[in-house]
Parts: structure tokens; sequence; C-alpha cells
């Protein structure tokens, strides 16, 4: 077994024995050699190409060592979501920050079988929120992965994102947070864009199309 293969092998020999969850409290501890692990230092060539003969089993171990991880975290999530929704959250989300990086395909490969199995575990007690920053060139994977309200970052209009997603699915969104630090008539303008395009259609949870930039108080002029 060459030096790449064994440090594949290696990494998933980590994640399988050190990363650890608290079934109570969510709390998930991943040791940071852990996450090293996964990118060890190893030569450029590593990327498989034809002067590689192992390249592909290598890339393979490393998947492996992804899905294991994912399993783990997805674990933790479902068991905090739920403990969340057993002690009265009328509501949960998913926030998923990064996967708009992804293409479709990386997608489908490597974040949606995890998805599903999250939004098919949580407790049907409280709707489950599901949001995917930068993710509108692929709306329709990240619905099929579950989530009664599916969330729209500012960068796709609502009525678009309506007709990717059929209009019996709820949305969350999605005035760019940047707006908050202009004027109040673009505020207003931009307020007034959305829910035109939301028609006053079921099924729109009025909000920003990210996180709320500090500080906190520019979220009254919005109120307002």
């Amino acid at each position: 077994m060459s030096e790449k293969m064994m440090a594949a092998s290696r990494s998933k020999r980590r994640i399988g024995c050190r990363v650890t969850s608290t079934a109570s409290s969510g709390v998930l501890h991943i040791p940071e050699s852990c996450v090293i692990s996964l990118y060890p230092d190893t030569p450029p060539d590593i990327s498989g190409l034809p002067h590689q003969p192992d390249g592909c089993a290598v890339h393979i171990l490393f998947a492996a060592c992804f899905h294991l991880l994912m399993e783990k975290l997805t674990d933790m999530v479902i068991k905090y979501l739920n403990a969340q929704i057993s002690h009265g959250a009328q509501a949960v989300q998913v926030f998923d920050s990064w996967v708009g990086c992804l293409s479709a395909t990386d997608y489908k490969t490597f974040v949606l079988p995890h998805m599903k199995r999250l939004f098919a575990s949580l407790d049907p007690g409280a709707p489950h929120i599901h949001f995917a920053l930068g993710a509108s060139h692929m709306l329709k994977l990240v619905s099929s992965a579950g989530g009664d309200v599916i969330g729209v970052d500012w960068r796709t209009p609502l009525n678009e994102a309506w007709k990717k997603l059929g209009l019996e699915k709820a949305i969350q969104g999605n005035l760019d947070p940047a707006l908050l630090f202009g004027s109040k008539e673009h505020l207003a303008m931009g307020v007034i864009d959305i829910l035109e395009r939301a028609g006053n259609r079921n099924g729109h949870i009025f909000n920003l199309g990210h996180g709320i930039f500090p500080p906190r108080q520019l979220i009254t002029s919005l109120y307002s």
C-alpha cells in the first residue's frame, strides 16, 4: 500500500474512533487532528492523474472518510434538533452556509444522501426550514433533500424560486441584508419588491436572504 493510501486509511480510522457526540446535548467533539487528517500533507500529484496508478483508490478512500464524518455530523444534528423540538421549539432550521460552493453533481454525491436522512429523521411536531446559501443553481435538489420550507437567499427573486420549486412549496426570504445599511428609501423599495413577488400567496415567510450583519439595531428600520 502506498504512502497516500495509508494516509487515507488512517484518516478513516481517526474519524471512526475519535469523533463523538453527547446524545443529550448534541455537542459534537471533533479533534483537530481528525479534521486535518482529511487533508494530509501529501504530494501535489494526489489528484489522481494518469501517471498515478493508485490515485483513484486514494480518492475513493478520502470520499469514504468524508461520508463517515458526514454520518456522524448528521447523527448529531438529528439529536440536537429533535431535542429542541421536544423542549418546545416551534420551528427548526438547517442552515447550510457553504453548500453553494458545490456543483449539483457534487451535491448529489456528497451532501444529498445525508440531508435526506437528516430531514427524514426529524420530529414532525414542528416545521422544518432548509436554507442553502448560494444554491440557486440546484434549488430543486435542495428541496428534494427535505424541509417544509425552503430558504432562498437574496440572489434569487422569489417568483423565480417558486417557478423552480412549485407553488405548493413554502419559501422563506429574501431581503438582501446589505440594504439595512442603505437609506430608508432603498430599504423600503427592497421590501416592497419582495412582497410584490410573493403576491400575498400563502407559504411565504418574510426574512433576510442571509444572516443579520452587526449592528443588529439596523433591523428596527426594517420593522418600521
